[in-house]
């Protein structure tokens, strides 16, 4: 095997400063990550997974697609069922329901979500349905700026059920904002003050490392744990769009409760990172070099059939940082080709005891289940 890279780190290095904050506390194993559309959810799914991958967790899988359950709900029949009984680590699309959710999970579990900037969420949103994955009702607007015709009369446009919307207010919906239609604001309050106790930490689209950062920290995990590269990105479309001041002020009034939400979560991010001290955007400023070279690294050897590990050396925040070929190619899967490998070795590695509880749950699942195996 040739020898690895060493890279030698050059930021600023700190010397009343470990190599993480909480060293001495136990790594959170237990993590429900609630994707939020639109939201750099994808890459932190693509962290959880990782995290699960490479310590044998068990990570609830959708038993269909990518998703668990969009409809507020979660049953044994959303999820491939768990040898163990219970499970580790959730990061598929689900709405979020704490009832349902908790009954499969330890009761030390950590509880994370990731919020961004009401508009450009909804920008994002509204082009990648109209242009990637279609649906009917942003599909068929035959104008040149399709987000000011919208906005121009929402309810002319949005799905008689509000669960099928990704335009209106669908943050707050994601996270179960209990009145759907968004007709009775009266909950809001409650709601979020909710959301407040329940998740331990909200993350920020538009401050994605220092997110990324906090969640090492809130987790306890490793500075390798955190690194990313940035997935499901889609911008081709929108730099075509014309926005107006008015365009966001049409949205702001008909997305109020995600306006709230996002100002709610807002403040507490800030919050908590001003709680961290100085040393936190020092460490934030070395994770973005490590991230460079990793990510320059991954992206220059991703056709290569076999090439040398990389080694960040250590710094103030971590020990030496073996990046393989392996790593880089878990980080450079599209979710639903990682979801569906996962599955697969799922069926294949408890073919027998798999197919036992599947088929006492489901019988359609455990003619999938079989099929898939036949194909192994």
């Amino acid at each position: 095997m040739a020898a690895p890279i060493a890279i030698m780190q050059e930021a600023s290095r700190y010397s009343d400063v470990t190599d993480c904050v909480t060293c001495e506390k136990k790594p959170s194993d237990h993590v429900v990550f609630i994707k939020v559309h639109k939201a750099a959810s994808t890459t932190v799914m693509n962290v959880m997974l990782r995290y699960g991958l490479s310590r044998n967790l068990t990570i609830m899988l959708p038993r269909r697609y990518n998703c668990i359950n969009e409809l507020g709900t979660v049953s044994k029949r959303d999820v491939l069922p768990s040898i163990t009984g219970k499970y580790d680590i959730l990061c598929n699309h689900v709405i979020y329901n704490r009832t349902a959710i908790a009954s499969f999970f330890p009761s030390d579990t950590k509880y994370v979500t990731i919020l961004r900037e009401p508009f450009e969420q909804f920008v994002s949103g509204f082009m990648f349905y109209r242009y990637v994955y279609p649906i009917n009702y942003l599909k068929n607007f035959t104008s040149a700026n399709p987000v000011h015709e919208f906005l121009s009369n929402p309810r002319k446009y949005e799905p008689a059920n509000p669960m099928y919307s990704f335009t209106n207010n669908r943050m707050s919906l994601d996270l179960g904002y209990p009145d759907v239609s968004f007709k009775n604001m009266t909950y809001l309050d409650g709601f979020l003050k909710k959301l407040g106790k329940e998740f331990d930490l909200v993350m920020l689209a538009e401050y994605f490392d220092e997110s990324v950062i906090l969640l090492k920290r809130t987790l306890n995990w490793t500075l390798k744990d955190v690194l990313y590269i940035s997935s499901n990105t889609f911008s081709k479309y929108k730099a075509k769009l014309n926005i107006s001041v008015n365009d966001r002020l049409a949205y702001r009034q008909w997305a109020k409760a995600d306006y709230a939400l996002y100002q709610y979560f807002y403040d507490v991010f800030w919050r908590k990172v001003y709680d961290q001290g100085a040393t936190f955007f020092q460490e934030v400023r070395t994770f973005r070099y490590l991230r460079k070279l990793m990510t320059d690294y991954c992206q220059q050897n991703r056709f290569i059939r076999s090439s040398v590990d990389l080694i960040l050396q250590e710094t103030d925040w971590s020990p030496d940082i073996t990046i393989t070929k392996n790593d880089c190619r878990v980080m450079l899967t599209a979710e639903l080709n990682l979801i569906e490998n996962m599955k697969r070795d799922y069926m294949f590695k408890f073919k027998d005891k798999v197919t036992r509880l599947l088929h006492k749950n489901s019988s359609w699942v455990y003619d999938y289940a079989t099929k898939k195996l036949k194909h192994r």
